[in-house]
This record gives C-alpha cells, structure tokens and sequence, in this order.
C-alpha cells in the first residue's frame, strides 16, 4: 500500500530544492530579470512627451452674438389713430426703403392737410390785401386799424399752417404731397430700412393708434459689432474669431475690443468687438468668441505634467543631468492638456506627470 508519509516528506524536500535555487540564482530566476528590467525601462520612457505647438486650439470660448446699427431692424407703427385701409406686403417679402407697406385712414392727419391747403390761398389774398392798405396808409387815406386787423388775419393763418405742418410731419407727409393725401384720403405708411418684412400684425379695417403694438416689423442689415460677455480681461497678442451657430464661416474681428464694462450683477465683462473688415450682419445672430493664442512662445504640454508649489506652476523638462524645473505661466488648461508660456521649445521633452519625477532636482537647474 502507498505511505501517505512519503508524499508529505517528497512535497518538502521539493520546495526546499525550489527555495534553494531561488537564493543560489538558479536558471529559472535568471530568466524573469531581463524582462522586468525591460519593464522598467518602457516605463522610464513613457514619462517623457513631447512639446507641442498650439496650433487653432483655442485659449478660451465665450457666448457672444452679433449687435447690430439702427438699420438692421424696424418696427413700423401708426403715428396717428387711424384705420387699416390696405396691406401691400406679405411676412418674407423684400422691400426697399420708402415702399409702401400699407394704407391709413387717418382722420388727425387728413385735417391737417385740409388746412395746409385751404390756408395757402386765404394767406395769399390776406397778405395782398395788407399790401394794399399799407400803401393806403402811408397817403393817409385809411386808419391804421385797418391794416392792424390784415396783420393780425396773416399772424394767424401763418400759425395754422405751422400746426398743420407739425402733423404732417409727424405722419411723414412731405407738404407737396398734402394736396394728393386729401383727395386719396389715406396716408402711405413707408419701409424705413432695406429688409425682410418679419411680421405683419394688424388686419385690414383695423384701428391702431402710436401707442399700439407695430403694424409692420423688418429685419435689414448695418454695420454690426459682437458682444460676448467673457469671466475676465481678454490677455494680449491673441486673435479673435466669431463662430455663427447656424455653421456659416467663422468672421475675423480685431484683436481689441472697442469697448468693455463689467457687468455689476455677476462681475463678468461685455465687450464689443468690430470685424476686422466692415460688413451687415444679422441682428442678434449667436454664436462663439473663440480666443486663439497668436504670439510666439505658447506651448501645448499635458496637463499632468503640470507642477505646482509655492513660486508657482512649472514642468520638468528632460536634460542631460536629469530634469530641470522650468517655470511657466499657464494661460488655460483643459480636455487633458494645458496651453503655457515660458522657456520652452517645440519639440522639448518634459515629463508627462510631474508627480512622478518629483525627487531631488540638482542645484542651480531652475528656469
């Protein structure tokens, strides 16, 4: 029968012999060294990148959208109480400045033109006939009550034509067109813009008034700025761009605002940025400031190899005595990497993780 006694002493003496070899460095053990050496020197390896440059990344992104002149929109209105007689335009239409966009029936404005009319001829014959009484006057022939009440009549008339003026001008009515206002009997209410009828609210026998919503809205185009409202001052020697949403080509602007203010509410900065070339753009079209790093000297590194104490943040960057601390200022760091300023080349090796090459730095290898 078979000892179980033999298989426990034949278990000890081999691990005896295994343990053996493992301190006498038999064959075995000689294999595995190599290979983790070569481990080792792979790792070594892997610490090390390269500097890269910038290239389009940009250093910050802000919400920005496109404040546009006076011309880029228009709300028409009536200037006076008066009845919808006619529409002449339609939501999408393309209309120039000074086309009809629709007719009123305004009774304050027809009057007026009623008087501007009438007035000119009786102010005519008033004046003739003061001329007269003058003459008449200055023979001895009249009293000077006489010519005193035809100075008076023309005073007056002159102070009704004035009021009738107002009107009309107030309703755009030029005081040539007053004659053929009155025998129409409505008023021309005009584009003031180049544009695209947006919008038409009001109905045909409607009454409005000034104080009503517009009858009329038009989208036109002006010379424009970009408004983005950015979390600090925009750094110099950059280059800013404005990205539409709507995925049309991004629009060079200058490299300073005209103008900023910081907002008292949250702190945040507006600025207002003119395209590098004047151009129309849409009213409040939105899109994307987008800051891109454009003087020389800004690097892209990982953002792991970014250290930090108590002078500030640096990287290691490979020499040939070790690693040397070079201090940085970084500009932006994000996605994994990190955009930064110093004495650092393209192409330069710098740890990947500064954490992992912390140890001793030899004296005087500080930039």
């Amino acid at each position: 029968m078979f000892d179980p006694s033999l298989r426990s002493r034949s278990r000890a003496v081999w691990l005896s012999a295994a343990l053996g070899c493992v301190h006498a460095g038999c064959g075995p053990a000689q294999d595995v060294a190599p290979a983790a050496s070569s481990e080792g020197a792979a790792s070594i390896a892997s610490r090390w990148v390269e500097v890269r440059a910038v290239g389009d990344q940009a250093l910050l992104e802000a919400p920005a959208r496109v404040v546009a002149g006076a011309g880029a929109r228009a709300r028409v209105s009536a200037p006076f109480e008066g009845r919808v007689s006619s529409i002449a335009v339609a939501p999408g239409d393309h209309v120039v400045a000074g086309q009809v966009l629709l007719e009123l029936n305004m009774p304050a404005v027809l009057d007026a033109a009623a008087r501007w009319v009438s007035s000119a001829e009786r102010l005519s014959l008033h004046a003739s006939r003061r001329g007269e009484l003058a003459g008449l006057r200055a023979e001895g022939l009249v009293e000077a009550g006489r010519v005193f009440e035809q100075e008076v009549s023309v005073a007056d008339l002159g102070a009704e034509r004035a009021q009738a003026l107002a009107v009309l001008r107030a309703a755009s009515v030029s005081p040539a067109r007053a004659a053929g206002v009155l025998a129409h009997g409505a008023v021309a209410v005009v584009a003031p813009i180049d544009g695209v009828v947006q919008a038409v609210d009001v109905a045909l026998g409607e009454v409005r008034g000034p104080a009503g919503a517009p009858l009329v809205t038009l989208s036109g185009s002006a010379p424009a700025r970009i408004e983005a409202r950015l979390g600090a001052a925009l750094p110099t020697g950059v280059t800013l761009r404005f990205v539409p949403l709507d995925g049309t080509p991004a629009l060079a602007l200058r490299d300073t605002p005209d103008a900023t203010v910081i907002d008292p509410d949250d702190g945040s900065r507006l600025a207002w940025i003119s395209p590098a070339q004047a151009l129309s753009l849409p009213d409040g079209m939105r899109g994307t400031l987008r800051v891109v790093v454009a003087r020389p000297g800004v690097v892209e590194v990982p953002a792991r190899a970014l250290g930090h104490d108590a002078e500030g943040p640096f990287v290691l960057r490979r020499g040939v005595e070790g690693p040397e601390r070079v201090r940085v200022q970084v500009l932006v760091s994000g996605g994994g990497s990190a955009l930064v300023e110093g004495a650092l080349e393209v192409g330069a090796s710098v740890a990947a993780e500064a954490g992992l090459l912390l140890g001793p730095i030899p004296e005087g290898s500080e930039e």
